[in-house]
């Protein structure tokens, strides 16, 4: 094994062309560029807009122009992930276009595909000294986004590759009761018990009650856990194990929106389980992104898991266009409201956050890491970025070097985060966010 370093970027959506006054593309692509490997979360669908929509989305209905992905791509990515909650945004065409593009231009990506097999396949980079497999899968997810093995006499499901989880809510006696009786007076799951018992839908976890497709169980408190699913678990680490035969590295890269509770910069428990056992199956790096703001980061046995790096481009605002349906979702006329511009405007007017009010979604960081000739874990430093929250909106989304104020914010929050988890963060004389090793 030979020494080779890492970047990786949080997600990515670009909407627009990149403006040709744009100044920071090359110092961030050279230090991009650092990296042996460098890995970028492709949060869309790359399209020519000839396909149509799902009846769901990730939120919006996210494609881009191949021109448009072309300008990211020269960032310098050598390694997509691209199991995410907008794979399937443009339902089964979408998702093929997607995969048949990079397939053109001989890129390696992972997440996606015409089936199951396929979705969960690592992608391969041979660097020249070494050889790196990705894999990619996500946790936020229409079931129908979902991908599926073929079988003898019916073709695979194409979609992105899974990483189901069952949430589990603690109560006391008394909040069961309560719920049994509501259940009782208000038919709650009433046809789903029906069909369980015409046998058309399988019962759910035995030992657990089920409300309205929410899962319950009796204890001393009250309180959620959440449990990875062992179907995707055990496919995820034979995927691993598999991999080592012929990889140097593997990388695992997860879209998930999941926290604990209200904050976004808590990774849930099922994820924080899953994250280390694909260290303990032989992984050398668990990344994440999906919620748009930095989440903690953790060393667990001399490897690092980023359990969500943000954003790395985050265009919201320059979607060029949606299906009819997102009219529908937030009950406008096109007529009154012409343009999908419009009726974002009247979203970010009446939601109580909105992703684009806070500059929180709009700094990062872009990890550099080495592993030397044993896999030992030699080096870890971060660039901070912002995406220009408070600039010229012509940039607004697009990542620039963070300022020493604006780093020193950064570094302090991801300390901040990631202190109960034993890691020592510090902002040294290059700028750079240093983890002690």
């Amino acid at each position: 094994m030979k020494k080779l370093s890492f970047t990786a970027t949080g997600d990515a959506i670009l909407m627009t062309r990149l403006n040709e006054n744009y100044a920071a593309f090359k110092p961030l692509r050279d230090f991009i560029c650092r990296g042996d490997v460098r890995v970028n979360n492709l949060e869309y669908v790359i399209s020519d807009y000839k396909r149509f929509g799902s009846t769901f989305c990730g939120g919006l209905w996210q494609t881009a122009r191949p021109n448009v992905f072309e300008d990211m791509h020269k960032f310098g990515f050598n390694m997509y992930s691209c199991a995410t909650n907008h794979s399937m945004d443009y339902s089964f065409e979408g998702v093929l276009q997607t995969c048949r593009y990079l397939e053109s231009r001989d890129i390696c990506y992972a997440g996606i595909g015409e089936n199951l097999f396929e979705a969960e396949k690592p992608a391969l980079l041979y660097t020249g000294q070494s050889t790196v497999a990705l894999i990619s899968n996500c946790s936020s997810f229409d079931d129908s986004a979902r991908a599926g093995y073929p079988s003898n006499e019916i073709p695979g499901r194409p979609g992105l590759n899974p990483l189901r989880f069952t949430t589990i809510n603690h109560v006391t006696h008394e909040e069961m009761e309560t719920l049994k009786k509501i259940e009782a007076e208000c038919f709650v799951g009433a046809t789903k018990k029906n069909s369980q018992i015409d046998g058309f839908t399988p019962m759910g976890p035995k030992g657990l009650y089920d409300f309205g497709g929410n899962y319950f169980i009796e204890d001393t408190r009250s309180y959620r856990e959440t449990v990875v699913s062992p179907y995707d678990l055990d496919r995820t680490v034979r995927g691993i194990r598999d991999a080592l035969n012929y990889a140097d590295h593997v990388i695992i890269m997860t879209h998930t929106h999941q926290f604990k509770a209200f904050e976004f910069t808590e990774p849930d428990y099922f994820f924080e389980d899953f994250a280390r056992k694909c260290i303990d199956a032989g992984a050398s790096a668990v990344i994440a992104g999906g919620t748009h703001q930095l989440k903690p980061m953790e060393i667990y046995k001399g490897k690092p898991i980023f359990y969500s790096l943000g954003n790395f481009i985050f265009q919201l605002d320059y979607i060029e266009r949606q299906p009819i349906d997102y009219w529908e979702r937030h009950s406008l006329s096109r007529e009154d409201y012409p343009s999908n511009y419009a009726v974002m405007a009247v979203r970010d007017q009446t939601c109580q956050r909105g992703l684009t009010n806070s500059f929180l979604n709009y700094r990062s960081v872009i990890p550099y890491f080495e592993f030397d000739e044993d896999g030992n874990l030699s080096k870890l430093v971060m660039k901070p970025i912002e995406l220009g929250f408070d600039g010229d909106p012509l940039f607004k989304g697009i990542p620039f070097e963070a300022d020493r104020e604006t780093s020193e914010e950064i570094c302090e929050r991801l300390q901040r985060l990631s202190s109960p988890y034993g890691v020592s963060l510090f902002l040294n004389d290059e700028g750079l966010i240093e983890v002690r090793l």
